[in-house]
């Protein structure tokens, strides 16, 4: 641990918004910059997702998604393939966009905003024909289905 006068010169912290800290933490012992936003559920403050563009697949730097939805603070959350499609699973209030290309944990929000949560995401993905017929949907948006399957 530092002394408690480098740990004081090391740690800042500000407000950003109604329930937001930011706290920039550098260690001296190496070239670490840490950035930490504590956002505190039920404030006036939420925690939200957002695509690149809004379109799958999508490539944006973080800073003009956080302009775009008048963001105080904003971090990428997910690895991407080449063309820009994220990696996991991806919803946003409440629908799917799309399954995941590779197994992991996701981060999600629930429908209030108030309450988040990282764990591996479960889908299930049902097509129901007027005549009640059901169909299991494999993936979704998340490349080709294979010989006999669906995929949307």
């Amino acid at each position: 641990p530092l002394p408690k006068q480098e740990l004081a010169r090391a740690i800042s912290s500000r407000r950003l918004a109604p329930g937001v800290i930011h706290t920039a933490i550098r260690d001296p012992k190496g070239p670490w910059r840490i950035h930490v936003v504590s956002v505190e559920p039920g404030q006036a403050s939420s925690v939200d997702v957002a695509l690149a563009n809004d379109v799958l697949p999508g490539w944006e730097k973080v800073s003009s998604m956080a302009k775009r939805h008048g963001a105080v603070a904003a971090i990428n959350a997910d690895f991407a393939t080449e063309s820009g499609r994220p990696v996991h699973t991806f919803a946003e209030d409440g629908r799917l966009m799309q399954t995941p290309l590779a197994p992991g944990l996701n981060f999600s929000v629930n429908a209030q905003e108030t309450e988040t949560r990282l764990d591996r995401a479960t889908e299930s993905v049902r097509l129901v024909l007027p005549d009640g017929t059901e169909a299991r949907i494999g993936r979704v948006n998340a490349g080709l289905p294979g010989p006999r399957r669906l995929g949307l």
